[in-house]
């Protein structure tokens, strides 16, 4: 939970939109200023022409100063003779007064390589550090035209954005003053996506859902935003208030109800927060709360102190809820969970819990719709701590973290009707009871046996995703 004075963040969502990275070849003009003497021949030829004694004269040059400095401009095919025995300006000399109507600048064509991300919303240029894999966040859909031309879109946008690129140092260039020529080629290296997180906050003093925060790291968003929106729509729930309740009765909770009706009331989460004994009540995703992390420290040290025959269990049961898992911190405490399972101490490891990542699903089947959650980097300790059950588990909405004998967390996502999504809110605890009552039910769940002909587990415990 992230708090300021008025406004609290409830929850914090990661959206991917999907950015290829171009391979751009392309040449830029390098206009540089002539020398001091063949400036002034030009600039005075392109007055009128004249004949070469005028020009000595003019310039008081000896006969020879004047043939060099003639051969010279001829040679670059600037200046010719003309049929009255004058000297004037070609066509070719005539253009490096393209820029400016009284100083010749000579253009030099450079070619330069760069590989850039864009994403494909509102066609930003991106840098690579706001780029990343698709998991664990909602995917924005981009139009089929736009997906199937990219690189019509890219090249388009990068003949507009050239010089806005070089003002933000994305481009860099020997001349920064330098002027896009000509794009030579583009090419799609890969696929990418532009990561954003969208910061959803309350007001504490009405309970009110405030604006979203600003898309960071783009200089346009408007259609982001707007598609940001069809997709809060797109999922929106109905109020799951009556629901959350059964859950609270069965968790035998009667506190956290008091602080999310009919609005949310943060002097109410306040009050509640500060005279429990056994309870720490939390606003956000389970995965932003560092008590968690704490109360797993805690546990590891007397784990490590008194290391038990037969390892724990620490479960992780999953609510199916789009905005549950989508944003960077949630494989971050999955990782934690994995990496302290075992400790090595005298050049033995021992096993002090087994972790299980639980995901909801409706049928055993279906396992291959959440391979989704690990992307191809994954080691194979990650992928063997994930797991599924068969959903149902209090009514759907409650998502419940426990390690036997030491801590629980339970955490209600509730739909309120005027928040755009879901509300996290709930406890942790270490108080010994409690803690066992969550493990039993989380437990009894698992083991619950299934009587259906078309499913192939025999229990709600479908077992290992992969």
């Amino acid at each position: 939970m992230k708090e300021q004075k008025n406004s609290l963040i409830y929850n914090q969502i990661d959206f991917i939109i999907k950015a290829p990275r171009f391979h751009i070849t392309f040449s830029y003009s390098d206009d540089k200023r002539l020398s001091f003497v063949r400036e002034y021949l030009l600039r005075l030829l392109l007055l009128c022409p004249c004949c070469p004694e005028k020009i000595a004269t003019y310039f008081e040059f000896s006969q020879y100063e004047t043939e060099n400095a003639l051969n010279d401009l001829a040679n670059r095919n600037w200046i010719e003779y003309l049929a009255d025995g004058n000297i004037g300006l070609t066509t070719a000399g005539k253009k490096l007064f393209k820029y400016s109507s009284t100083e010749p600048i000579l253009v030099d064509l450079r070619t330069e390589e760069i590989e850039m991300y864009m994403e494909l919303l509102n066609e930003n240029f991106i840098e690579k550090k706001y780029t990343s894999n698709k998991k664990n966040a909602i995917n924005l859909n981009i139009p089929l035209n736009i997906l199937a031309f990219s690189s019509k879109y890219a090249e388009h946008n990068f003949q507009q954005q050239f010089i806005e690129l070089k003002e933000e140092g994305k481009i860099k260039l020997l001349n920064n003053k330098g002027q896009l020529y000509k794009i030579d080629g583009i090419e799609v290296l890969n696929h990418k996506y532009f990561r954003f997180t969208q910061f959803f906050s309350l007001d504490k003093h009405t309970g009110n859902q405030l604006f979203r925060n600003d898309i960071q790291n783009v200089n346009h968003s408007e259609k982001i935003v707007q598609q940001v929106t069809n997709t809060l729509e797109k999922y929106k729930r109905t109020n799951n208030l009556k629901e959350i309740i059964k859950s609270m009765n069965d968790l035998e909770d009667s506190e956290t109800l008091t602080i999310i009706t009919p609005n949310f009331n943060f002097e109410q989460f306040n009050a509640i927060k500060q005279k429990s004994l056994q309870k720490n009540y939390f606003v956000g995703q389970t995965y932003h709360q560092e008590i968690i992390q704490e109360h797993l420290m805690e546990s590891l040290e007397k784990l490590r102190k008194n290391i038990p025959q037969t390892p724990k269990k620490l479960f992780w049961l999953g609510v199916e809820n789009i905005y549950w898992g989508a944003q960077r911190k949630c494989p971050e405490q999955i990782a934690s969970f994995n990496q302290n399972e075992f400790y090595n101490i005298n050049k033995q490891k021992h096993h002090l819990y087994d972790f299980r990542l639980y995901l909801p699903l409706e049928k055993s089947k279906l396992k291959n719709t959440k391979r989704f959650w690990l992307s191809d980097n994954d080691n194979n300790n990650e992928k063997k701590s994930i797991y599924a059950f068969k959903e149902g588990f209090l009514n759907n909405n409650t998502e419940i973290i426990v390690l036997e004998d030491h801590f629980a967390v339970v955490c209600y996502h509730v739909q309120l009707d005027h928040y755009d999504v879901t509300l996290p809110i709930g406890f942790t605890t270490q108080q010994p009871e409690k803690v066992k009552q969550i493990f039993q039910l989380v437990q009894s769940y698992l083991n619950e046996p299934i009587f259906d002909k078309d499913e192939s587990s025999t229990t709600k415990d479908f077992g290992k995703i992969f």
